[in-house]
């Protein structure tokens, strides 16, 4: 997980997350893939640093696996987290119990951006001999 500034796209999607878990009545709000790599947290310098991301990301990854299904809600935490682009999930904690509702209406009005940030990020270990720009680097 990087902290960049606020014009790059890993800056473009932590303010995003910001705002996405503003809107959905949370504290904040992550972006992480099946393999449990997180990729960018909501910039949200106030956020209490109590939660257990490491063990949101873990919970949430195996629920998913297990049931195939596009949307978890967890406990310990309290959190939802969504299912996008495939290998991608928007995960989002509360301090109190959520608001289905509201969470519905954030990720509706905000996950198209987050799914269009998330896809234009590099891999976090850079790009692999024979995709993207490193095999057309290599012609």
């Amino acid at each position: 997980m990087r902290s960049e500034p606020p014009d790059t796209a890993w800056g473009l999607l932590s303010e995003r997350l910001r705002v996405f878990a503003e809107d959905a009545g949370a504290p904040n709000a992550i972006v992480f893939d099946s393999s449990g790599t997180i990729l960018c947290r909501g910039h949200r310098p106030d956020e209490p640093q109590h939660v257990r991301i490491g063990s949101l990301v873990v919970d949430a990854n195996e629920q998913l696996e297990r049931t195939h299904a596009r949307r978890v809600h967890l406990v310990d935490p309290e959190a939802i987290v969504l299912v996008f682009a495939t290998i991608y999930r928007l995960g989002v904690w509360f301090d109190a119990p959520c608001d289905d509702i509201k969470v519905e209406w954030a990720a509706h009005a905000h996950l198209p951006t987050i799914e269009g940030l998330t896809t234009s990020l590099p891999p976090p270990e850079g790009p692999k001999t024979g995709s993207g720009r490193a095999a057309i680097r290599g012609r």
